[in-house]
């Protein structure tokens, strides 16, 4: 479950039967994994907040955002690629249903579904190639 306005971004990363797995908060005072968490992400709370900045951000502001620190955006009609000094670092694709992150950098792979109040957690929003 994914809650976020212009000051605070909490993601809670679900099982398919809905079990909490882990919470990640960014706000005013950093960006962190909250305890509790069912397993230890392979990954950093910095790098997961900046691949869902990538995915939810507007292009102007990540462009604005990226200045000239050498990290590019481009968009095509399949999506958006960001890139470091020339080198692919991950693929945003996907619908509003279903955002797909491929971290190409990382191996990684998240997809962000839709929940509705009446969403049966067990049903794939997104595809399971």
């Amino acid at each position: 479950m994914l809650r976020h306005d212009d000051h605070k971004l909490q993601l809670a990363l679900l099982s398919p039967q809905g079990q909490r797995l882990l919470t990640l908060v960014q706000d005013a005072e950093g960006t962190r994994f909250r305890p509790g968490a069912a397993f230890e992400p392979p990954f950093t709370a910095e790098w997961l907040a900046n691949r869902l900045a990538w995915s939810l951000w507007p292009s102007a502001a990540l462009e604005q955002a990226f200045g000239d620190s050498g990290w590019t955006l481009r968009e095509d009609v399949e999506g958006r690629l960001v890139e470091y000094r020339g080198r692919p670092m991950a693929r945003i694709t996907g619908s509003p249903e279903c955002r797909i992150i491929d971290d190409i950098e990382g191996g990684y792979r998240l997809q962000i579904a839709t929940l509705g109040a009446d969403t049966d957690r067990t049903d794939a929003a997104c595809p399971t190639d």
